[in-house]
This record gives C-alpha cells, structure tokens and sequence, in this order.
C-alpha cells in the first residue's frame, strides 16, 4: 500500500517538507520497482497464466488490498474471462469459467472507456453487473484496462472487503501494472502467431520443394495430404483428380489422422460435394454436415462433422479436388481456408507439371508453327490484333504457362501491356505497368538484352505479380526492336524451373523481330488514322457549334466527337450555373463498359477543382490520386481522367472531363486536341447561351409590357384579372391560368375574371388547403412536376399533372394568387418560375391600385354617409324622433332590407325594438330577447359586433322574420356600457363586408352617443334643479356645524380651566393639608384634564383646517426636538422609560413652522411613551438626508400590522377602536401630524411589525437660503 502519512512532529517547516518528499520518493520508488518487476516477470516467461498470476501480486501488494482477479476480453462473443484470481473468500471464477458481458457493468465501463474506474463502495454502485461481486463480499474496486496497441485485452481489478478510498497514485499504478500486462499479453499472443507461420511456412515450403524438384506427383500428393493434417488438425485429408473433358473423377491418395490411407468420403462422379467441386471449381465449406442439404451420407457414415473442398484449379482449369473432414464440429476461419488454399494450389501444380512433362516430347512439331505466327502477325494493321494474336498463337504452340507482350512508353518511361494470354490474364490486364528498369520485363526494356531465367528464386530482378500468387519457375524476356530502339517485350513463362532453353531464346528472337516491323507498320498506320480523325472531328465539332445554337445539341455532338476520337470510356460535360456559380450536368456519354458515372450526378472534387483553378487537370493514375482515394471513388474504377475547363469571354463556362477505365497515359496530341475541343465547346455554351438569354429576355420584355398595359389601363378589377390572363395565356401557352385573390373575411380564395364562373371548383378554396391555399398561407412560389405525388394536392381540377401557383405579395401581405396548370409532367420551368414571379410582382400592384381604388371609393361614400347621420340625429333632442332618423339614414346608406334599433331595459334586462324600418309591425311588437338570446342577445351581452353570412348556417339562429338571409349587428356602447344593438339584414346571403361591418361600427358609436345624449339631456335638466336645492342645504347645515363645534369648545375650555386651576390650588395646599392618597386622586383630574384640553384643542385645529397661520423660516430640527424631549422629560420618567437620541450638532435648518414641527415631534413622542412598555426605550435620531433631514422616533411597544400601517394616519382612526382599548387618545394626533408634515413638502411614514414595536419617520425639506418665507402655511385636514 502506498502511505503518505507523515508523523506530527514540532518540527520546522522545512524539515516537514523534507519529509513530505522523503514519503513521496519512497513511494514512487516502490511503484517504480513494481513496475520493474512486473517486466521483468512478462520478459522472463511465455506461459500466460504464470505472467498474469506474478503481475496480479505485484499489483495487490503494491496497492495494500486483500483480493484482486484479471479478466481477458473475448472479442468473438464480447465477454470477458476470468483468466486468474487471488485472495478471494467465496467464489472461484476461474474455476467455473464466469464470463462477463464486455458492455456492461464496471466491467463494461472500463472497457469501453479505455480508462480507469474506482468505486469506495459497491454497496452504493449502482452500475455494478456482477452480482457475485457483493455476494463475495467486496467493498471497494479499483479497475483497470490492459491496453496494447489502442486495443482493451481485459481488465486488472484490485478489490478489498472493507470501504476504503483509492487514492490518485494508488490508480496510476494499477494503470500502469494493466498497461504493462497488455503489452506482455499482445507479445506473448504475437508469439503464439508467429510461431503458428512459422509452422505453417516450413511446411509450405517443403511442400515446395518437393513439387519443384520431382515429377513423382503420388509423393507430392501424400506429402499435401499429411502436411493438411499438420497444419489444420483434421480427421482426414483426401485428393482426387479431374478431367473435365469426360467428367472423369479419380481417386489419387487419402490419410487419415490415425494412418489410414483408405476413402472416407468416396470418389463416384456423382451429385457428392467432390463431384460438385470438381464441375463448379468453386470451394465447399460446411460447418456442420448433420444439417447439410447435400449428398455426404460417406462422409457422415464415417462420423465427418465439419468438411471443405477445393477445386485444384491452374489458370481456371480444375486438375483435381481436395477435401479436409473434421470428426468435430469445427468453424472454419480465413487463416485456415487460405492455408488449405496454398495446399490446394501446390496440388494442382504438382499436376500441371507433370502433364506439362508429358507434352514435352510433343515440342519439336511446335516450331513449325512460327512461320505461321510471323505470317498472321504481318496480316493486319490493327496494332492490338497482331499483338492479341501472335500472343494466342505462341502459347498454343509452345504451351507456355503465360505469353505477355509489352510496349514501352516513353513519356512515363513505363512497359505498357497490351496482350496476355495463359495464366496471369486473370490478375493482369491490358494496361498493366511497370517502370522501365523494373523486374525482368523492365531490365529488358532498359537494356535491349534478353534475359533468360530458369529458376526465378534465384533471380534478384525477379518481381511476382501479387504476393498471394505463387511465382513461376522460368522466364524468358526477349526484346522487340525497330532499328536502334527497343519498342516493347515478348515475355513467355512456365510454372516449372529449367523449363525454358536456347530453342525457346531463338524461336522467340525470331518473332520478336517479326513482331517489330509489323508494330512499327501498325503505329505509322494508326498514327495516320489519329491524325485524320482528329482533323475530322475538330472539323465536325466546329460545324456542329457553329450550324446550332442549342446548348443540348451542341455539347451532345461535342461529346460524341471526343469518346470517338480518344477511344475513351467516359465524357462528362458541366455547365457553371450563372446564378450560385456551381456546376450542373451538362451531357455525358459512355460505350464499351458501363459508366462509373450516372447520368444526374453532381460535380465531384476532381471537377470541381478545374472550376475552382481554370486551368487543365491531367491524373493518369487516378487510384493513386487524393480525389480518388474515397471508397466512393474508388468504386468508379476510373484509371486515368483529364478534365478542361471551358473558358469564355466572360470567365470559365463550365468543366469537360474524359476518363478510361483502363490504365491510360495521356499523350501531348491527345492534350493538344482535347483542349481545341474545350475551347470549341466553351464557345458554343458562350454563343447558345447568349442566345437563349437575349431570346427569353425579349420574350420575357414583351410579356411583362403587355401586362403592364393590361393591368393599368383599367381601375376595375374584373377587367385586370382578364385582360392579365389572357395576355399571359397567349404569350408563354399556358393550359390554364387562374387570378384568385383572398376573402380575408372567409379565409378563403375566390378566383375573379369572366373565367371565375367557368372555374367554380377555384371560387372557394380556403387558404392553407391545397396547392393553391398552401402559397396564399406562406407567400412563396411553389412549381411541381407532378402534382398527384404532392400530398398538398386536393383534386379539384381535372386532368392537372403539373403546376406553377405564385403569390401576389404587396408589402408583407398575401393578396392572392397566380394559378398555372398543365394536362402535362413537368410542364413549367425554371424561366416559367421566374418570369411568372415579375409578373406576378406587377399584377399585385395593379390589383391592390383597383382595391385601394375602390376603398377609397367606399370610404367616400361611407364618410358620406356618417356625415349625413350626423347630421340628422342632431336636428333634434327628442329620443325617438333621433331614432327613427337613424334607422331610417343607415339604411339608405346600406341598402340593406332593414334596418332597427333595439334598446336594452335596465330593469329586466330585455331588448326590445324602439325603432325600425323595413320590418313588419308584427315583428317589431313580438321582438324581446333577453340577454344572450339570439344574434342580438348574444351582442348585448358581449358587447361585440356579430355577422351571420348565412343564416342558415347556423343552428341556433332565431328567426323572428323568415325572409332574412343574412345579418350584422353591432352593440351601441356608452362609456364601455351595452345600451342597445343595432341590426341591418338582407334577404341576400353573403350580403355585408368588412367595410359594412366598419361602417355599422362607427354609425352606432355615434348612434349610441345621441342616444344617450337625448336621454340624459331632459334628466340632467331636473337633475341640475334638485342639485342646486341640496347644495343650498349642505351649505347650511355646514355652516350650523362650524357654529357648533366652536361654541361647544368654547365652552369646554372655559370651565375646565377653571377645574384644572381649582385643582392645582388644592395640591398646593391652599385649602389644608391633603393626604397622597387625596392629592394622586387630584392628580389623576389634572391627568384626565388635560386629555379633554389636548382634544378640544384637537377639534380647533381640524376646524381650522386650511386657515392655520404659520410662516416657513430656517428652523433647527435639533433644537427643536430637544424641547420636545425637556417638555416630556417628567412623564418619561414617571413611565420609567429611557431616551436614547443621536442628535448631531452639525445638521443644516429646515424651511418650517417652527410651533408646527414642534407639535409634530410632541405627537410623535406622546405615541412613543404611551404604547412603550415600562422599562423600555424610545429612541430619537436626526440626521441629513440629502436634500431633506429626517427623523425618527422609535419604540419597544405593541407594534402594527402591515394592513393597518396606511389606516392610522385618517382621522379618529384607531389600530384599537374598542371600548375596552388598553391605550386611550382621540386618533387625531397622527392625522394633524401627517397634515403638517406634508404642508412643509414632506413625508411622514411608520415601519413596524407586530410585537416588535414601531418607528415613525418624517423628512422636511432643507432651507435654501434665496427661499422667501410664506406669509401662512396652508394645511389641509
């Protein structure tokens, strides 16, 4: 365990630092040493489970825990193993073999994380998944994941039984004991595979050997046999061999793990896996035999679990079959079908060679054959014909194992392929290559010298074509030579060593030369043949560019012209879109295999860099290029690509790019042409495109003049909507087209125009439905090619595919839209799009001119009509005579079929018609609705205008005449009050607007204003008399009042001065002595004497109220105050209270009264000493405040609630009004002194809380020296 305890010691500071890092460096030294250890153990064994038990004690002893286990990750199933465990008390995992899942858990989280994970107490971990841990006994976990290679291999835990807490060193020496274990993990599982090739090499190469160097093929054949059992640990290994020309299969050698050499599996040509094998040359692999669907009754009779067989195959011919059995069951893995694999292909060489061996008596009638070979290479002038057939002639009449012919080229200083036949054609096309210099074909073509090698393990030139395909034995390069220049390679090569000889070196000298004249001749030809096509195409390109100024065409015959001539796989055309910049196809064109680019594909990098650099971008090898090192891109199988840029007047156009699908290096002519194909192309875009615009602008020109013209000569809405519309559907030959403009009032689209009639499915399509509704919600154009795959579709037009729906926009606002439509897909496009949005632009402006129009037309006339109301109504004062006028101007104005006013009785709240006109009597004398009833009822109680479209819509409706279709009524309001409604109907649905609506509104407010002026005209006449009569006797009656209140305390005062006076006499002793218990009763009236003095003083003062004299003069509040508290001094002594004042010397004066603000500060401190328990204190503080100087009188009382702390500055106001009250007083004494206060611009104000006693503030303003004092203060009570 590292300890990092240091002993208390009286020590100085130094010396406890010295012993902090002593503690330190010694616990780094045993971290280090089990760190050493641990190395040293994984260095000095290989066996696994010694390693792991020495390295998990290390960890437990360096770390000081009791038990500890590591785990191994077993990728297959995700699980982790417990491999060994020390120290536990319960539970033996490894004896059980528990396994954990990898992803959950502790166990899981050290995993996935790759990091450490430590739990002081797995009682409380909730992400434990291992039970048995807690059932052990464990407490606390320290986890660590054995790393190598950034990949987890398990898992070190350190666990203990008790709670404890790993400290940050204790864990990063597990993590490091884990990552030591890891590495020695992935060493000792590295050895294991090397050894394991090792093994497999040997045995590989024995067998080698022993094909090379004898023709005996049963040897080799039982060699392969027991070299499978070997490397493979299978029950039996048995070999067959096949001729497929008459479906001969035949058994050649079998071993079985125990020695026996007889069939298992048995031979017959029938349906049986070998027989399948040998007819398909496919491989059979079958996991488990018992559920096999196939003839293996041998096999399974034999106790065969597991088998595979392989074809033994030499340039696609079977030879033969092996097949490996398994008594067990068995998963076969890559490693050990590839093993088998190599097994299998040393069989079928091992049987070639011996065939071969056979045919070589049959070599001399071969050579005969070379005239013949000379002959038909001299035939033709097609280059890859002579190649192709003089390589098929060579190999037939020689049977080498593989007959290649090279050309060399010497702008890439490369061997080129051009023609093999035999058994490397599979892995090597036409278009391989390979540096000059390079390998034996290289050296060749370098030194112009033939080379024969008859053991190329031996030859260090010697190159394979693929590691995985076995070598040959012998080859023989011969150069091809036209004067004093190599040209290319003749390259023969057979599987067996020393198969090759000075006959072989003569014979193919001998073509080789004939081989070169005919190439030379078939070069002059073609280079001729290039020469005139190039002319030719150029000259077509230019004759197509020039007779068309169709973009398509011309890029279609561009493209065509260049696959002709380069012979390429490949021609893609991009044209620069003038609007973002970017690419957009343009053509393509492909032949021979299928394109690795589709039709509609977007611009890839390599395109998008010619844009993005205008200059030319050759890749002649495009899999070693980073443009195509996707997998993506590599899927294209592009070998070599070249792309122009197509630059214009104006900048670059577009990208022409050609591609092989073969390896191809592109030579100067060939750059030379296709740049004047690029530049030819570029200029047919440039002239097409100048074309198209300047004939869609024209077009675009015309169309938008005539819809000027159309859309304004003319303010009448009906005539813009079909002159617009037929302009347009004559000039761009739209099917349809439809005007439709919102009805915010019904949310819907309503078409207009003489066509609206004949397109009734448009006349009410709401808005935010359908195509059409769903442009009119959000303001943005909508083109679609087929309509019916657009869920947004209603089908309310027959025979539409496609359409192209435009908003007219003015401002913010959607008024309408232009609706196109087509019988036909993909009828509109994006020139449709755009010119329809100009004139959609220029449509929505003439439209909303029309309707700005017509509403100023409509408020004229409404304007009009208000003033003639307003007129009318005030002829006269009368209430009905204003009615009847009403009703009778509004509909008139309206030209409606009635027209009423219905009053609303207050005392039953009934609405009853007072005027009308239009309407039967009978109706007007039934009419009474009470609030909420029907239309009317409903809007007197809301107090909110209704309008009902059509009656019959609406069920509730009450019909008190049947010929009404449809109806408004507006409220008639007085101040926010419902005094009545006012209703016009027609006999028309649908027969009122928003303006009728607007106009109604306005018409009743002023309605409902004469109403009410009327009506209240002849009670305020009356009201106005009785007032004066009631003012006349208040203001008697007040007057009465004074006189009464002065007299009253007049006559107070007097006798209780005298009482107060007798009383003082008899307690000066003026009438005999008087015991104290006379003179505290005599004291007690003198006490109660003066209350009835202070209140009727209080009444005087209410009484003056306003009239109070006082001037404002600089006054010292502290001065002040301090008289206040010399005038209470006696009775805060007698209470048996304490003051305690803070009153600075240095305060500036105020602007006040002064007897005023003295009678404030005695009010103040009289509530203090009255409510202060005794033994309490009672504190006073002046102090400057700004602008004004504040003070403060607190004390320890009673306190008061927040809900009374407004209440107890109004007269008589008392927190206590009871009669039973504990402390006594008028309720005047704060009302007088928040009067005064504020009469000197102050403020006066209390904070208090219940039981915790009161403070009452007041601030008077400051004197200002240029202030003039006021004559008299008026106080208002």
């Amino acid at each position: 365990m590292i300890d990092r305890s240091v002993e208390d010691c009286p020590d100085p500071p130094e010396e406890l630092e010295r012993a902090f890092l002593e503690q330190e460096i010694r616990a780094r030294d045993r971290a280090l040493a089990a760190l050493n250890e641990v190395a040293t153990v994984a260095s000095m064994t290989l066996d696994v489970d010694e390693m792991l038990q020495r390295a998990l004690a290390v960890a437990l002893d360096i770390v000081g825990v009791e038990a500890g286990a590591i785990s191994l990750l077993d990728e297959s199933t995700n699980e982790l193993v417990f491999r060994v465990q020390q120290g536990w008390r319960v539970n033996d995992f490894v004896a059980y073999g528990v396994r954990v899942p990898a992803d959950q858990g502790l166990l899981g989280l050290a995993v996935a994380n790759g990091q450490p994970v430590v739990t002081g107490d797995i009682s409380r971990e909730p992400r434990l998944a291992v039970p048995e841990f807690r059932g052990e006994g464990v407490r606390a976990m320290a986890l660590a994941p054995m790393r190598a290679r950034g990949r987890v291999l398990g898992v070190l835990s350190a666990m203990s039984y008790a709670p404890r807490d790993f400290s940050p060193e204790e864990v990063t020496v597990i993590s490091a004991i884990a990552g030591q274990i890891g590495v020695a993990l992935d060493n000792a599982r590295l050895f294991d595979d090397a050894r394991r090739r090792v093994q497999e090499l040997t045995a590989l190469q024995a067998i080698n050997m022993q094909v090379a160097t004898t023709l005996d093929l049963w040897t080799v054949l039982e060699a392969i046999a027991s070299s499978t059992l070997e490397l493979t640990d299978a029950a039996v290994a048995e070999v067959y061999l096949y001729e497929a020309e008459g479906d001969k299969l035949a058994f050649a050698t079998a071993l079985g793990r125990d020695g026996a050499r007889a069939s298992v599996g048995g031979y017959s040509s029938g349906n049986g896996l070998v027989a399948q094998a040998a007819r398909s040359g496919e491989v059979q692999v079958l996991e488990d035999l018992a559920a096999a669907q196939v003839s293996a009754d041998g096999w399974r009779a034999h106790g065969m679990q597991a088998l595979t067989v392989l074809p033994l195959k030499r340039a696609a011919r079977v030879l033969g079959v092996l097949a490996v059995a398994f008594d067990a069951p068995h998963l076969f893995s890559d490693h050990e079908l590839r093993i088998i694999g190599l097994l299998a292909e040393q069989a079928a060489i091992a049987i070639e060679r011996t065939r071969f061996f056979a045919s070589k008596t049959r070599r001399s009638n071969q050579l005969a054959l070379i005239n013949e070979v000379a002959r038909q290479a001299t035939a033709t002038l097609n280059l890859n014909e002579i190649l192709d057939m003089a390589a098929v002639s060579i190999r037939r009449s020689f049977a080498y194992f593989n007959v290649a012919l090279f050309l060399i080229e010497r702008a890439s200083h490369e061997v080129v392929l051009h023609s093999i036949v035999g058994g490397h054609a599979m892995v090597m096309r036409r278009g391989y290559r390979q540096m000059i210099g390079e390998g034996i074909v290289g050296a060749v073509a370098e030194t112009g010298q033939t080379m024969l090698v008859n053991d190329v393990a031996v030859e260090l030139r010697y190159r394979p074509i693929l590691p995985t395909i076995k070598p040959v034995g012998s080859e023989l390069a011969v150069p091809i030579v036209r004067g004093d220049e190599v040209i290319g390679v003749l390259d023969v090569r057979n599987l067996e060593r020393g198969a090759l000889d000075q006959e072989d070196v003569m014979a193919m000298e001998t073509l080789a030369d004939q081989l070169a004249v005919a190439i030379d001749n078939a070069r002059l030809y073609e280079e001729t043949q290039r020469r005139v096509a190039e002319l030719t195409a150029v000259q077509e390109t230019y004759l197509s560019v020039v007779a068309s100024l169709d973009t398509g065409q011309a890029l279609d015959s561009v493209a065509r012209n260049v696959l002709d001539l380069m012979d390429a796989h490949d021609v893609h055309i991009f044209l620069r879109d003038p609007g973002d910049g970017g690419l957009t196809f343009g053509t393509a064109l492909w032949r021979g295999e299928p394109s690795p680019m589709n039709l509609q594909k977007q611009p890839d990098d390599f395109a998008q860099a010619v844009l993005e650099s205008s200059r030319s971008l050759i890749i002649n090898h495009a899999r070693e290029h980073p443009y195509f090192a996707s997998l993506r891109a590599q899927e294209t199988s592009i070998e070599a690509i070249a792309g122009f840029p197509l630059l214009g007047a104006a900048g670059v156009v577009g990208v022409m790019t050609v591609a092989y699908l073969r390896p191809h290096i592109f030579s100067a002519d060939e750059l030379r042409v296709l740049g004047l194909l690029a530049s030819q192309t570029a200029a047919a875009v440039t002239n097409a495109r100048l074309y198209e615009e300047i004939r869609h602008r024209l077009e675009e020109i015309t169309v938008l003049h005539e819809v000027s013209l159309a859309a304004t000569s003319t303010l009448a809405l009906e005539e813009i909507a079909d002159r617009v519309v037929a302009v347009v559907q004559q000039s761009l030959g739209f099917e349809r087209l439809d005007l439709l403009l919102v009805n915010e009032t019904r949310g819907v689209l309503e078409s207009v125009g003489r066509d609206a009639k004949a397109g009734k499915e448009l006349l009410e399509l709401p808005v935010g439905q359908g195509l059409a509704g769903w442009v009119a919600e959000r303001g943005v154009v909508l083109r679609t090619g087929d309509v019916s795959k657009d869920s947004r579709y209603v089908k309310n037009i027959p025979g539409v595919h496609s359409a192209l729906i435009v908003p007219l926009v003015v401002g913010d606002r959607v008024i309408g839209v232009v609706y196109a439509a087509s019988s036909h897909s993909d009828a509109f496009s994006a020139e449709d799009e755009r010119l329809m949005t100009t004139v959609a632009r220029q449509l929505a402006v003439a439209i909303e001119n029309a309707r700005l129009y017509q509403e100023t037309e409509q408020r004229l006339t409404e304007v009009s009509a208000l003033y003639q109301l307003a007129r009318q109504v005030n002829t006269t004062l009368n209430v009905q005579e204003r009615l009847d006028s009403i009703v009778h101007s509004l509909k008139r104005t309206m030209d409606c079929r009635a027209c009423s006013i219905a009053l609303l009785e207050t005392v039953n709240n009934v609405l009853e018609i007072r005027a009308a006109v239009g309407i039967d009597g009978r109706w007007v004398r039934d009419f009474r609705l009470q609030l909420g009833e029907g239309v009317a009822g409903r809007v007197a109680l809301e107090g909110v205008p209704m309008h009902v479209p059509d009656v019959l819509e609406v069920e509730e409706f009450v019909f008190f005449d049947p010929s009404i279709r449809s109806l408004l009524t507006v409220p008639l309001i007085v101040q926010q009050r419902v005094i009545g409604t006012l209703t016009v109907d027609s006999d028309r649905p649908y027969a009122f607007s928003e303006a009728d609506e607007r106009l109604l509104t306005i018409a009743a407010a002023q309605a409902a204003i004469s109403i009410e002026n009327a009506r209240l005209y002849t009670s305020l006449e009356q009201r106005a008399k009785n007032l004066v009569e009631v003012c006349a006797q208040l203001q008697e009656a007040d007057r009465l009042k004074d006189e009464m209140v002065q007299n009253v305390s007049h006559e107070l005062r007097t006798p209780l001065t005298f009482v107060k006076g007798y009383v003082e006499l008899l307690l000066a002793g003026e009438a005999g002595p008087l015991t104290e218990e006379q003179k505290e009763h005599l004291r007690v009236v003198i006490e109660k004497t003066d209350v009835v003095t202070r209140l009727v003083s209080d009444i005087m003062f209410l009484q003056q109220a306003g009239r109070l004299p006082g001037k404002k003069s600089p006054v010292s509040l502290v001065e002040l105050t301090r008289r206040a508290l010399r005038g209470c001094a006696a009775t805060v002594k007698k209470a048996g209270l304490t003051i305690v004042e803070n009153l600075p010397d240095d305060l500036p004066p105020v602007a006040g009264d002064e007897g005023r603000l003295l009678q404030v500060l005695d009010n103040l401190l009289g509530n203090a000493i009255k409510f202060s328990p005794e033994g309490g204190k009672i504190g006073v503080t002046v102090e400057d405040a700004g602008s004004m100087v504040h003070v403060s009188v607190s004390d320890e009382g009673i306190g008061i609630a927040k809900d009374q702390q407004e209440r107890i500055f109004e007269r008589f106001y008392q927190v206590d009004g009871s009669a039973r009250r504990r402390f006594g007083g008028t309720g005047l004494g704060l009302t007088i002194a928040k009067r005064i206060v504020e009469a000197h611009e102050g403020q006066i104000w209390v904070e208090s809380e219940p039981g915790e006693g009161s403070a009452f503030y007041f601030a008077i303003p400051k004197f200002q020296p240029q202030e003039r004092p006021t004559e008299e203060l008026q106080i208002a009570l």
